[in-house]
């Protein structure tokens, strides 16, 4: 399946969730939801190991998510 037609599907979602942001720094404030591509950033750290970031889209300061193992 392509990322356009799983993006497609994704919108439809029959159950979502969305979440309301205040930037700590700038003090604006946005939402994030499932039913859109997540402006979630990746940053592979090894090889098994990436830190998963998400940068304010007022003022660009980088909130620290975690991490993850990745294939």
């Amino acid at each position: 399946m392509k990322s356009e037609e799983i993006l497609k599907m994704n919108e439809k979602r029959f159950v979502s969730h969305s979440t309301g942001i205040i930037c700590a720094k700038c003090g604006g404030e946005f939402k994030i939801n499932n039913r859109h591509k997540l402006p979630f950033t990746f940053e592979k750290l090894n090889d098994k190991i990436g830190k998963i970031y998400m940068p304010c889209p007022k003022c660009g300061e980088e909130y620290d998510l975690g991490i993850c193992t990745h294939n």
